[in-house]
């Protein structure tokens, strides 16, 4: 893993070098292993105009390898990577933060031999592909990535994430000036840049919505989105989306067993080419199916080499009273420990919360995280799996954190496909079958097909789930919802469809913030959060295949389920009931209850916090408490979700406020 940046000067008189620094010296928590930097001022005559720099996080063999900034020389057309420091007298340079994961087949096309590739760094594979096709070289890379490019010749950048957005990417463009880092906070440790937060995507947070991009929660900041490409010169910037779901070439087998052999070939390389480390191999395992299959097939393909794989597992403390709404799970250990139990080299480990609490993880994350935490409670468990794993010598973390958005789709939306293809008939059949399987209810299949078909301005006078969606259980207050129109922006994100899986993949995933995470995992742990359920491969052969695949044999989420089959338990594969993250939460607020009320009164001290949230009403539902879980589980989503949303939210403002003072 790697952080990289840049800085641009079109008009002025700062200094690319030292503004390129200060960068650096940001970024120093994403890459203790070194950091280099390349400027226009030591080539002869020249000013002080552009510099580029990098960071290295060591976390495989071919990290190693890495001396970046790259370059290409203006003499030749051959990658430079044998200099004590980077050649300034170039046309190309590069930084990358990237694992490459079809190495192999890139080496192919480029005539590389096997020996010579396995000395060539992962940055040195993505200029090999600028060098053969330029800006579209992104269509060709797999893999986790985000990197720039200088055309000294053209004086043009062109920056890039991959489809996922598994690699973060900021910048700002200004008449003056282009700069872009891994983060926002390097880009704001520039001279003239503000720290000025974005109301309407922090009221986003608190309403549980995604950034609007390329906004982001400070208005001088821009953010990259995932499958998108930048290009900047003289004359203005311009962005384009280049992953394009739902534009693939339909994929069709005669028989469903072929879909499953298809899909496994696949997979088992997503989870393979994730393997790639120099040290020890942990997963997150809780009781469904995208953490589980992930989890499963790493140690299949671990088991020949007798490599141990650390399965992770979040579970509750000691106090839990238990309680959690129906068809729901509290407890997931033992469910995960059916998975662990059919792998000798698996190891379970049990991790609960109780050893550090919401506020204290918000004020070890703030440093690592340019924007609210999403789920506050969350955090306080998965930085405890996170200690534990890097306390053991684990540089890889696998998860399935985007598995609903691919191969474990539950299928519901099949039906809009079909009533926008004119099959009504087969609409009304589906829709009874998806009745019957419990996918989608009666209003659900209306909002899908009927009410779907209308514009917005009148479906959501007549749709009743869209009149139904509010947010009084969030902690916006209610005057700024209103100038914010918090609540038209709730329902256009839940309803607005423009396809079944492809629109999942092509809107809602499109605008996640994963890659801001994964890197505060690098800084904060030197472990790199690797997901092979979001693989390139994986999400278009998912997207290509009939929707049908994913409710074949009359249930939900048939794909995974049936690829599973052998690998999971099959109570896992057939369980409804889904787990509770954080389902202590009520024990876990009650240990804290009088740090919380400290913490509102110092978010009270804050401007920021004060205008958008509704800090009296948090007050008042601290003083009011619940004696009991059984009282709080009455009050829905103001004690579990409300509550740690705002007090999150608050002190993200808080915090950026105070920095700006000092």
């Amino acid at each position: 893993m790697s952080a990289i940046c840049g800085y641009w000067l079109l008009h002025g008189d700062a200094h690319a070098r030292s503004v390129c620094e200060r960068m650096l010296q940001s970024l120093a928590a994403h890459g203790p292993a070194g950091s280099n930097l390349i400027a226009s001022d030591r080539m002869p005559g020249a000013s002080d105009w552009v510099a580029v720099g990098h960071r290295l996080l060591k976390i495989t063999a071919e990290d190693a390898l890495e001396a970046q900034p790259l370059t290409v020389p203006l003499a030749a057309n051959s990658l430079s990577t044998q200099e004590t420091e980077p050649t300034c007298d170039a046309t190309i340079w590069l930084v990358a933060d990237a694992r490459i994961d079809n190495r192999v087949e890139l080496a192919a096309e480029f005539g590389i031999a096997a020996d010579e590739a396995a000395g060539m760094a992962d940055s040195a594979f993505v200029l090999r592909a600028w060098q053969r096709w330029g800006q579209e070289c992104v269509e060709h890379l797999v893999g986790s990535f985000a990197f720039a490019v200088w055309d000294a010749r053209a004086e043009r950048f062109f920056l890039a994430r991959d489809h996922a957005g598994d690699r973060p990417l900021y910048y700002r463009k200004t008449a003056e000036s282009f700069i872009f880092a891994t983060t926002a906070r390097a880009i704001r440790a520039c001279p003239g840049v503000s720290s000025e937060l974005d109301e309407r995507q922090l009221a986003r947070d608190l309403i549980g919505l995604p950034p609007e991009f390329s906004r982001t929660r400070f208005l001088d900041v821009q953010a990259l989105a995932p499958g998108h490409c930048l290009v900047v010169g003289r004359d203005g910037a311009s962005q384009r989306r280049y992953w394009r779901i739902d534009r693939l070439r339909p994929v069709r087998f005669a028989r469903d067993e072929e879909y499953i052999e298809a899909f496994l070939e696949i997979f088992d390389e997503a989870v393979r080419c994730r393997l790639r480390t120099t040290g020890g191999i942990a997963t997150e395992l809780s009781a469904g199916l995208d953490s589980g299959a992930v989890a499963a097939t790493a140690a299949r393909l671990l088991a020949d080499s007798g490599t141990e794989i650390s399965a992770y597992t979040a579970v509750p403390c000691a106090e839990f009273s238990g309680i959690v709404p129906p068809g729901l799970i509290g407890d997931e250990g033992p469910y995960a420990a059916e998975v662990a139990a059919l792998y000798p080299n698996m190891r379970q480990i049990r991790v609960d919360a109780s050893g550090s609490d919401m506020l204290r993880e918000l004020a070890r994350i703030f440093p690592l995280l340019d924007l609210p935490h999403a789920a506050a409670l969350n955090n306080v468990w998965g930085n405890r799996i996170l200690d534990r794993a890097a306390a053991s010598g684990a540089k890889v973390m696998l998860n399935g954190a985007l598995g609903n958005f691919a191969y474990s789709y539950t299928g519901g939306d099949v039906l809009h496909e079909r009533f926008r293809s004119g099959r009504w008939l087969a609409t009304l059949r589906q829709a009874w079958r998806l009745r019957r399987m419990g996918i989608s209810s009666g209003r659900n299949a209306a909002s899908l097909t009927v009410f779907g078909v209308l514009p917005w301005w009148l479906r959501r006078r007549v749709d009743p789930l869209i009149r139904a969606a509010e947010i009084g259980w969030s902690a916006i207050r209610a005057d700024r919802a209103r100038e914010l129109d918090a609540v038209d922006q709730f329902r256009r994100f839940l309803f607005t469809h423009a396809s079944a899986l492809p629109r999942l993949m092509a809107t809602d995933f499109q605008q996640n913030q994963y890659g801001d995470y994964n890197a505060a995992t690098g800084a904060g742990w030197g472990i790199e959060a690797r997901d092979p359920t979001a693989d390139k491969r994986v999400f278009e052969f998912c997207a290509a295949i009939p929707p049908e695949q994913f409710v074949a044999g009359g249930m939900g989420r048939s794909l995974a389920r049936r690829a599973m089959r052998g690998r999971l338990p099959e109570a896992t594969l057939t369980r409804t009931e889904k787990g509770t993250q954080a389902a202590d939460w009520y024990e876990s607020l009650s240990r804290i209850h009088g740090e919380l009320d400290a913490e509102l009164a110092l978010e009270q001290e804050s401007p920021g916090a004060r205008r958008l949230i509704d800090l009296d009403w948090l007050r008042g539902a601290l003083e009011e408490w619940p004696r009991t879980a059984q009282e709080a589980a009455l009050k829905d989503g103001i004690y579990d979700s409300a509550i740690p949303r705002g007090i999150a939210v608050g002190y993200f403002i808080r915090r950026i406020e105070e920095e700006a003072n000092v």
